[in-house]
């Protein structure tokens, strides 16, 4: 697969054309309010010609097989408008569909971000709150100076942990986290000492954000994260695709390939999926921008606002954030991206704009048989 900075260069390509088309339908919508079918059908068009002229060449030119793209609005009367665009070798009926199921990788720090937010909004904790109070027994999640890590300083990557624990096993190269677990982290927290204090430098971090997504499963007295998922964001919003658990060998599953051409394995997570785990179609990604543009009026849509909202500024050259989105320099654009062993993916909701634009990429789309 192609490194992440091409990917990056790519999404913002499609993200400022969705943008920019957006703006024409907005113009169109007050130049033509007579005439506005005709407007809009135009814009549509216009839309579905730039996206092309976007996308396409990243499947000839073999980078990639398949790629779906998800843009969701909300038109001058308040309706929310979700299309979805794919791009495939469908002479080989490998092109990917709406309900193709792809990893999402980093993207899942967004629903982590809810989740935190759902507790908040239930009064069960506080942003504020020591992530040691719901650690297990017998761990001490460490810190540099005099306070300690907060569950918020653990979501917008201010917590002083690293990336990545020293003590992965990696028994399986090119499925990191598979054998991953909290127990390992634990004995990983209780014997690292960070440099930076919690809340002042910007250090991107799996580990915390996969640690608080463990930790979030505790406070809920759930079974594991993807329970609390599916109760707290994807059942509520119909995600019906969108899963921690999910069958390698399932129908509609997207075949990720290394950068020699050759075919990933899928990442799996073992008990702390919550910065990367999660799987999910471009028609979900579609229903989780749209609940992004128009929170519904229940507890998932106060979760949804709150992580929204910017709670941290930007540190140095990084970014202000909510809970789990990053916040673009405009101040107004959330995004997250991300990438595994055969994927890539970014998302970018902008409600001053009212849109929001979704890529997910795999080398090859190519959808594994059901197997008996």
């Amino acid at each position: 697969m192609t490194n992440q900075i091409g990917y990056t260069i790519f999404f913002m390509s499609v993200v400022v054309a969705c943008w920019a088309i957006r703006s024409q339908l907005d113009q169109n919508t007050v130049e033509a309010t007579q005439a506005t079918s005709g407007a809009a059908e135009t814009a549509s068009e216009s839309a579905a010609s730039s996206i092309a002229d976007l996308a396409e060449p990243q499947v000839r030119s073999g980078k990639v097989e398949g790629l779906s793209i998800g843009i969701v609005s909300l038109d001058s009367a308040g309706k929310l408008q979700s299309t979805t665009s794919h791009f495939g070798l469908a002479e080989t009926d490998e092109a990917p569909v709406d309900e193709t199921i792809y990893e999402i990788g980093g993207i899942t720090n967004a629903f982590t971000g809810i989740l935190l937010a759902s507790a908040v909004t239930k009064g069960n904790i506080n942003l504020d709150t020591p992530a040691q109070e719901l650690a297990p027994t017998g761990v001490t999640i460490p810190h540099a100076g005099d306070r300690p890590v907060t569950l918020l300083d653990m979501a917008p990557q201010r917590s002083g942990l690293p990336c990545i624990a020293s003590n992965m096993p990696f028994s399986r190269p090119n499925d990191p986290y598979y054998d991953y677990t909290s127990q390992l982290a634990g004995e990983f927290l209780n014997t690292y000492q960070p440099v930076n204090p919690p809340g002042t430098h910007d250090e991107y971090s799996n580990f915390a954000m996969a640690y608080l997504g463990y930790l979030l499963t505790r406070q809920a007295e759930a079974k594991s994260y993807n329970e609390v998922l599916q109760a707290r964001i994807t059942g509520p919003l119909q995600m019906s695709s969108t899963t921690v658990q999910i069958a390698d060998n399932g129908n509609n599953v997207a075949i990720g390939h290394t950068a020699a051409g050759d075919v990933a394995s899928p990442w799996h997570s073992a008990d702390m999926p919550g910065a990367g785990g999660i799987h999910s179609s471009i028609a979900d990604m579609n229903r989780f921008m749209m609940a992004q543009l128009q929170p519904p009026g229940d507890d998932v849509g106060k979760a949804i606002d709150l992580a929204f909202q910017q709670q941290v500024d930007a540190i140095g050259g990084g970014f202000a954030s909510g809970t789990g989105w990053m916040i673009a320099r405009d101040g107004v654009t959330r995004w997250m991206n991300g990438q595994s062993g055969g994927f890539a993916s970014a998302m970018f909701v902008n409600r001053k704009l009212k849109t929001g634009v979704c890529v997910c990429v795999c080398v090859s789309c190519a959808t594994r048989p059901v197997t008996s």
